[in-house]
């Protein structure tokens, strides 16, 4: 399914959570009227000049992002951002590999993960910086933490939690 012409949606239901979609450029965000660049560029197209297995393992991501829940594929001028609605995890397209990062809310260790930065952008979430080369690369561990981002970052439990503990 598509949302606005920038995004497409993977899982079996829209993004109700998606609170406002920019009206040009047709981009998702989770907070109404967010400042971004409105360049529209398709997803095929960021895949160019890549190596097959690298948008294999893209859309073996991508699946691994929607288990739980849909997510908006956000092809921009630089990465490609998943949210569900928060953005919890981005990759640039290379040659050869994807590059990227997910946000978690603590540090956890994989082979895939090459960093993990601490308070990422004064968020309090920490950001695993991450290089995968072919769909093989993603097992089941890279799974629960790629899930564990969208769950508890992208839809927002780890806020909905705190709230309920009365901001503690």
């Amino acid at each position: 399914m598509l949302v606005g012409t920038r995004s497409r949606v993977a899982g079996d239901a829209t993004l109700r959570d998606m609170t406002w979609t920019c009206p040009r450029c047709g981009a998702p965000f989770a907070n109404r009227d967010a400042t971004h660049s409105c360049v529209s560029i398709g997803l095929d197209e960021r895949f160019v000049d890549a190596a097959p297995e690298v948008r294999e393992a893209f859309d073996r991501l991508v699946e691994q992002a929607s288990v739980d829940g849909p997510v908006a594929v956000v092809p921009q001028r630089t990465r490609i951002v998943i949210a569900c609605p928060m953005r919890f995890l981005a990759v640039q397209v290379r040659r050869d590999s994807l590059a990227g990062h997910v946000f978690l809310e603590r540090a956890v260790a994989h082979t895939l993960i090459r960093e993990a930065v601490p308070d990422a952008y004064g968020s309090g979430l920490v950001m695993h910086r991450f290089v995968v080369r072919t769909p093989g690369e993603l097992d089941d561990a890279f799974a629960a933490i790629v899930r564990a981002g969208a769950a508890r970052v992208g839809r927002r439990q780890r806020l909905a939690a705190t709230a309920r503990a009365g901001g503690r």
